[in-house]
């Protein structure tokens, strides 16, 4: 038993040296989330290399998948250094909205918050992104519910705050994020601008064969759009 325990630690304290002799090798710079930050997340390689300090409580909160890390037998939860294969970018942006850092992320365009939504989706830490999802999509929410009241003014437009944002891209992002209303919405508004478009290019055969269907509130998911 002493043997594999010695085993155990030695192989232990093999995996710290090698973790710090990979920190010293690396070339990049340091960003502080919070002055009191007890953890280091290493992303990019070379020139690009990253490391970001943040709170392990906060992360832990954030995401499943960084609370097993840090609170488990894993070296990570030893050296308390998360190495991830995601870009510098991403996690710095996805570190600054679970730390409520939001001025750090007020200038995001559609890549890098598309980037950051597949990221909360793999990592298991959609909760502490709704709030913030939600404020940055309000032009969005506000034009669905706009349509689905039947209130829709042909002069305000799709939003361009995200430019190539689709309508069916907020089907998938509602979905994965819980988010109930917006799911609804979105879907009733791509189903009724997929009818409107079969109808302007003569295929109303197709429209026709488009089953009813119902939300979580009883209305059709598009009656309320097509005359």
């Amino acid at each position: 038993m002493a043997g594999g325990n010695n085993k155990k630690r030695k192989a232990d304290s093999m995996d710290v040296a090698a973790s710090e002799a990979k920190r010293v090798q690396r070339n990049g710079r340091t960003v502080e989330i919070i002055p009191e930050a007890d953890v280091t997340l290493r992303v990019g390689t070379g020139e690009n290399a990253l490391d970001i300090r943040a709170s392990g409580l906060v992360l832990g909160l954030a995401s499943k998948t960084f609370k097993a890390m840090l609170s488990s037998g894993f070296i990570e939860g030893t050296t308390k250094v998360i190495d991830l294969d995601e870009e510098p970018q991403t996690v710095l942006d996805f570190c600054h909205v679970i730390h409520y850092k939001y001025e750090s992320v007020k200038s995001m365009g559609t890549e890098r918050l598309c980037n950051l939504i597949v990221f909360a989706d793999m990592r298991q830490c959609h909760e502490p992104l709704k709030p913030w999802l939600l404020y940055v999509l309000r032009e969005y929410v506000a034009w669905f519910e706009r349509l689905a009241a039947d209130q829709f003014d042909a002069a305000q437009g799709y939003p361009d705050r995200y430019p190539g944002l689709r309508v069916e891209d907020f089907v998938h992002i509602a979905a994965s994020f819980g988010l109930c209303d917006l799911f609804w919405l979105a879907t009733r508004a791509y189903i009724a601008i997929s009818k409107r478009t079969m109808m302007a290019c003569g295929h109303r055969y197709l429209v026709d064969k488009l089953p009813l269907a119902s939300g979580h509130d009883g209305l059709s998911l598009y009656g309320a759009y097509i005359p």
